[in-house]
This record gives C-alpha cells, structure tokens and sequence, in this order.
C-alpha cells in the first residue's frame, strides 16, 4: 500500500508534508548531491547491458541498454541544471517542487529500463550469464539507491519497486527452481528495501528538523541574553566559560570578541581585573572566593564597588550537576534611592535622628505598650 502512495507521488500528487520549506530545500538538495556514483551506476549498466545484448543477440535488450544511457545522460543534465540553479532557488517552495518531480521522473524511468533488461532476459533468454549479470547490477543499483535516495522515500521507493518487481516475476515465470528461489530472495529483498528507505528517509527528516528547532532556540536564546537587564555568565563544573551575554561586556567593560566559549574562570577574572575594576583585590584572590562558593553549592549574594562609584549586585546560583550561574546587576540607583530614604529621618546638619523619627518611635513605643497591657504614662517635673 505504502508503496502505491510512493507511485502516486510521481504523477503530481506529492505526499503532504507539513516541513519548513528550508528543510524540504535540503530534503531535495540530498537527491541531487551525488553524480560521481551514480554516473559510475550508469556506466556499469551500459557496459552490462551491452554485453547481454551481444551474447544474446537480442534486439529489445539492445534497444533498452541504449534508452538506459540515455536516461542517464538525461538525469545527469538534469542534476548539472539543478546545480546551476540552485543558487536561484532559495525557499520558492514551487521551483523545488518542480525540480523533486524531475527527479523523481527521472529516477523511476532509470529503474523501469534496469528492470525492463533483467525482464527482458529472463523471459526473451537463455543465457544464464546474462541473468547473472543484468541481476546483480540490478539487485546493486536498487541498494545504492535505496541509501542515496531515501531523503525522499517515496521516489526511493518507487524507483526499487521499477527495478526489482520485473525480476521476481521474470524470476517466477522462468522455468527452475533455482529461479524460482531467486523470484522469492527478491522479493523478500525488495520489502526489506521499502523498510530501510522508510527507516532512513524518516531519521533523516526528523534530524533536520531536530536539528533546525536547535538552532531557532539558540537565536532565542541569543535575543533573550541579548536584552537582558542584567549581565549574566555560566560556567560548568570545570569553571569553564560557557555561556555570557552583552551586558555582563558593558558593566566590566570588556570587548565582547575578548571572550570566547570554554575560557578559564581565572581568565575572565582576569579580563575584569585589567579593564582597573578590582584595584582593591587581586584576580588570584577572587577566583579563590568563586572557587570556595562553588565548593559550598548554595545560592549566595553579595555586591561590589566598582571604581566608577557604581555598585554591582552578583548572585551565584549552583546548577545540578556542576557549574554555576552568576548575574550581575547594576543597583547603583536604587541603593542610591534607599540612601536617600534612610537619611530623611536625619537631621540635615548633625546626621542625628530627627524629631520626626523620634515621634515614630514614641509612636511605636505606645502600640507595643498597649497590645502588652502596659500604660505609657507621661511624668512632668519640676
């Protein structure tokens, strides 16, 4: 059944298949990708065609062996075009269209000239050795093609079913029992075939689109890192940098080509150290303390003054399995704010609490005292 759909496919009815378009362009870009077997498939052909032809004598195998290099020389025109306009292609969803049914075109009209020869001889012949021959060129083109063509099954498929089907009936009808059994090896072989480019042209296809959903999560990554707040670098068990963003470059003023993936946690370290933002402590000694918060494996926070006066918030956050993440960020300004709240309740000119703060507290000294069952009591003397 699977197989009749493949054949339906070929006459302008492709299967239905929800695939990104760049995918589907690689998809029909691996048919086409290798000419250097195939032309070598297609001279054997000829040669092993030629021969039966000449032993013999047969005029329609003659006829097929010269429409089989036709075929070929046609399909490697077609392969050259296709390259020449590759370039042209891009996502137009139609052209690659086009150019799959060529293909497939192409493809199936080869396998229906191989299995045509085996057929051929094995109805219209004697010659044993041309069995041979003509089968098992044959029976070794159908598994090339079933690895080289199984992006797309279906043509892989279709192009088997032309090559092998003419040999297990060509093989039943010839009288033996030698072919007989040869009819029935055939045909076990051709399922096995239609499973392999079923198996191979699906792991193909979900390994790109594995592949592709990979790499559309890194960009979002990438942007999501990209607009971050707040600087942000990860490191594995190894202290190894893995991943940093933007931000963490601007706060440290660090060029962003100055950090690659798998640089040294003393190195970055260092890179901080250089552009003068640690001038009170060395790199050696910072690392010792981010080597110390790793050992401890829990979540801590502390802060540092940079010379420019602003203030760096670092949060340190272990990962299973190794590695740590840290973020930085910028709370000049809110400290700032919170500076400025606290220095409200103080006099201007001595720094002291002022009578504000002082009612506060007397405040909250008589709501203490009555939910305890005490009496504040004001004593006046003289």
């Amino acid at each position: 059944m699977k197989t009749f759909k493949s054949l339906r496919s070929l006459i302008g009815r492709p299967q239905k298949e929800q695939l990104p378009t760049c995918v589907y362009a690689i998809l029909v870009n691996d048919v086409y990708s290798v000419l250097g077997a195939f032309a070598i498939g297609a001279c054997t052909a000829t040669l092993v065609g030629g021969i039966a032809a000449w032993r013999t004598n047969n005029v329609l195998l003659t006829f097929l062996t010269i429409s089989t290099a036709a075929v070929a020389v046609a399909r490697g025109l077609v392969t050259i075009s296709y390259r020449g306009h590759k370039p042209t292609i891009g996502d137009d969803l139609g052209a690659l269209r086009r150019w799959e049914q060529w293909y497939a075109i192409g493809a199936s009209t080869y396998g229906a000239c191989l299995g045509a020869m085996c057929f051929v001889a094995l109805m219209l012949t004697d010659d044993s050795v041309s069995h041979l021959l003509l089968i098992s060129n044959a029976v070794g083109f159908a598994a090339g093609t079933t690895a080289r063509n199984s992006s797309r099954p279906s043509i892989a498929i279709a192009q088997v079913s032309f090559i092998l089907l003419p040999i297990v009936v060509g093989s039943a009808l010839h009288p033996g029992v030698a072919y007989a059994v040869l009819s029935a090896i055939t045909a076990l072989y051709y399922l096995a075939t239609i499973e392999i480019a079923q198996y191979l042209g699906s792991n193909r296809r979900d390994l790109l689109l594995m592949t592709r959903a990979k790499a559309e999560l890194a960009q979002s990554l990438d942007t999501a890192l990209a607009n971050m707040s707040h600087g942000l670098c990860m490191f594995d068990r190894h202290l190894r940098l893995l991943v940093w963003n933007t931000r963490f470059c601007e706060i440290y003023e660090i060029e962003p080509e100055a950090l690659s993936a798998g640089l040294p946690l003393s190195q970055v370290i260092e890179l901080r150290a250089s552009r003068g933002n640690h001038p009170n402590q060395t790199a050696a000694e910072m690392t010792a303390d981010f080597e110390a918060r790793m050992a401890r494996g829990v979540l801590s926070h502390w802060k540092r003054e940079l010379p420019s006066g602003r203030i760096i918030a670092l949060s340190h956050q272990p990962m299973a399995g190794g590695g740590a993440v840290v973020i930085f960020e910028d709370v000049t300004e809110r400290d700032q704010a919170e500076a400025r709240a606290r220095f409200a309740t103080h006099d201007g000119l001595t720094g002291l609490p002022n009578r504000l703060t002082f009612g506060q507290a007397v405040s909250d000294a008589v709501k203490v005292g009555r939910r305890n069952g005490q009496e504040f009591r004001h004593v006046c003397r003289s």
